[in-house]
């Protein structure tokens, strides 16, 4: 395990906790959350050249130890690997990307791989 991805697999652990926590005390239960299984350097590769460029160190590391991180923040996720191209993603980035054509001085994040 690199330095990198030691210090996100902290981060992720005390996310989990706190969130436990959290959970525990204002609901009086845990909402369920799934952490993927680590990516493989041919699913990043994949990924990368969708993009059309290298993913940030940081989210590699996620990727390498966690392919998405299902109810990260309630029913929000942080996609898989798989995810990237599947319909729903594609129908809501759409949609939210149509929200940037309305104003013209706003700069709309998913053309530049957001």
């Amino acid at each position: 395990m690199t330095e990198l991805q030691a210090e996100i697999k902290k981060l992720v652990d005390a996310y989990v906790a706190a969130n436990r926590e959290y959970d525990r005390l204002a609901f009086d239960r845990e909402y369920s959350f799934r952490l993927g299984k680590p990516c493989s350097p041919q699913q990043i590769a994949a990924l990368e050249e969708t993009l059309g460029k290298p993913l940030p160190p940081s989210y590699r590391a996620f990727l390498e130890l966690y392919d998405g991180f299902h109810g990260f923040m309630g029913d929000q996720h942080l996609l898989s690997v798989e995810d990237q191209e599947a319909g729903w993603v594609l129908e809501e980035l759409e949609r939210i990307g149509d929200l940037f054509e309305d104003d013209d001085d706003a700069e709309n994040p998913f053309e530049n791989g957001a």
